[in-house]
């Protein structure tokens, strides 16, 4: 699911944790709840959490959201595992077509639809540093590939400068 976006998946993942669970009935939103309160912990009115994917409009996430989550996910799996789980510009998944020359240096998952393109994930400096990052981009009338484009070259510009 972190290549190549399934949503559908993602869904019967919830299912199979519903059924798992043993409860009577599958509630797949159920267990979405349970994972986003155990995994974000955080005040109701900070994050909503309303599908898999993280793009229905009806979600409410903010970019420091991401980056706390994207600091949990990093204390408790080691770097070279975490990052050959995520998509690496230049190399595979969502983040192929981005621009890169070298070794990557951005893992990272995507989502994006019309006027939409987000970007969180961790990126390598050349001093050796590993950030998070998170960027969001909305309610732009350019291309998907456009934005892809210049969020990949903000990204170069911060591995080179730090």
């Amino acid at each position: 699911m972190l290549y190549v976006s399934d949503n559908q998946f993602a869904e019967q993942v919830l299912f199979m944790a519903s059924a798992e669970r043993g409860l009577p009935n599958l509630t797949p939103t159920r267990e979405l709840r349970q994972m986003a309160d155990s995994v974000l912990h955080l005040p109701a009115a900070s994050a909503r959490w309303v599908d898999g994917s993280g793009l229905s409009r009806y979600n409410v996430f903010t970019p420091n959201v991401l980056i706390d989550l994207l600091g949990r996910i990093y204390a408790k799996v080691p770097q070279q595992r975490l990052f050959a789980l995520l998509p690496a510009a230049g190399q595979s998944g969502t983040l192929r077509s981005i621009a890169m020359t070298g070794k990557p240096y951005i893992f990272a998952k995507s989502g994006s639809m019309t006027g939409v393109y987000n970007l969180s994930g961790y990126v390598l400096t050349t001093s050796g540093k590993v950030l998070y990052f998170s960027i969001m981009h909305n309610n732009f009338t350019q291309t998907v590939s456009e934005m892809r484009r210049r969020t990949g070259e903000l990204l170069k510009e911060i591995h080179e400068r730090f």
